[in-house]
C-alpha cells in the first residue's frame, strides 16, 4: 500500500528514456509527482541527454475533475469500464457486454477522489511552480472535449521551436 520510493521510480524513469524509441524525445505522464523527483530526474538529465523541453499543465477545475473521477463504474462480472456521463452503459446499473452489475469502486468515491486531489495538489503544486520558473510550463485547459484536449497539446508540440 505504500509509494516506490522517489529514488527508485526517478531510476526506472531514467533507464526506460534512454531506450532507442526515446531518441527523439518522450513524453512522462504523472511524473515526475513531487519536487524531490523533480530536483533529481533534471540534475541526472542535465548529465545525460540533455534538460526537459517543456511541460504540458493540464487546467480543469475542481469541481469538473471531481466529476470525472467519481463517474466511473465498472461492471463486476468482466470488468468493462463506463462513465456515468462521457460513457454511459446502455442499461443503467448494467453492462453492455454481459449484463452485469455496475459498481462505483471505493476509490471513485467523492471523499477519496477529494483526498486525492488534496494529496496531488500538495504534492504537485510545487513542481508545477518550480519548472513555471524555469519557462518550461505551458498551460493546456483540459475542461473541453478529449479531442479538443488533444488538438491543444498537438499545436502545443507542433511549435515546440517557438518555446525554446
Amino acid at each position: 500500500g505504500e509509494l516506490v520510493p522517489d529514488h527508485i521510480v526517478t531510476a526506472l524513469v531514467l533507464e526506460r528514456i534512454k531506450e532507442d524509441d526515446c531518441r527523439k524525445g518522450f513524453i512522462l505522464d504523472g511524473y515526475p509527482r513531487n519536487l524531490d523527483q523533480a530536483l533529481d530526474s533534471d540534475r541526472n538529465l542535465e548529465i545525460s541527454d540533455g534538460p526537459l523541453d517543456l511541460v504540458l499543465n493540464m487546467v480543469v477545475e475542481r469541481g469538473e475533475l471531481v466529476r470525472r473521477l467519481t463517474g466511473r463504474r465498472v461492471c463486476r462480472k468482466c470488468g468493462a469500464v463506463y462513465h456515468i456521463v462521457f460513457k454511459p452503459a446502455l442499461v443503467a446499473g448494467r453492462c453492455d457486454l454481459c449484463g452485469g452489475k455496475l459498481y462505483q469502486r471505493s476509490d471513485d468515491h467523492r471523499e477519496t477522489v477529494s483526498k486525492r486531489l488534496d494529496v496531488f495538489e500538495e504534492q504537485t503544486g510545487p513542481v508545477i511552480e518550480y519548472y513555471r520558473r524555469r519557462g518550461l510550463v505551458r498551460d493546456i485547459d483540459g475542461s473541453c472535449s478529449r479531442d479538443e484536449v488533444f488538438q491543444r497539446i498537438r499545436k502545443v508540440l507542433n511549435n515546440l521551436d517557438d518555446y525554446l
